[in-house]
């Protein structure tokens, strides 16, 4: 076995000054690390976009409200299969997933139960007529 002098002078003589020195009993500490750093990414999710959308209230002669019009242009829908349309006596929601998210107040109480809705793939345009609830008794 070769002492400390002895291992310090052999590598003089070497020159080797890159390699590593083991002494007995001595080991090499490994790196906590793993060897893969996962890194979170810095940018946010992309938040969907509000489409643009006209609404309209149809009135009768007497200025009584007959029926709400909605029309919203989503372009980057190819299928109305892509649209989540949820309506109820008193707002409307059209969510596409990842690109459009739109939350109406409506002016009227609307009939759900008779309410419509029409895509037009060529125009990418969603039409929603929404006839006004009748007042009860």
């Amino acid at each position: 076995e070769l002492n400390l002098d002895q291992l310090l002078h052999a590598l003089d003589t070497e020159d080797c000054s890159d390699t590593p020195v083991l002494l007995q009993g001595e080991t090499v500490a490994q790196p906590k690390a793993p060897l893969i750093e996962e890194i979170s990414s810095t940018e946010a999710p992309e938040e969907p976009g509000t489409p643009v959308y006209e609404m309209r209230v149809v009135k009768d002669a007497n200025e009584k409200a007959l029926k709400i019009e909605l029309r919203v242009e989503l372009p980057e829908v190819s299928s109305v299969s892509e649209c989540d349309l949820r309506i109820s006596k008193d707002d409307l929601v059209i969510e596409v997933p990842a690109k459009y998210k739109l939350h109406l107040d409506l002016p009227e109480l609307v009939d759900e139960d008779t309410t419509t809705a029409a895509f037009n793939k060529g125009k990418r345009l969603l039409c929603v007529t929404a006839p006004v609830a009748k007042p009860g008794p």
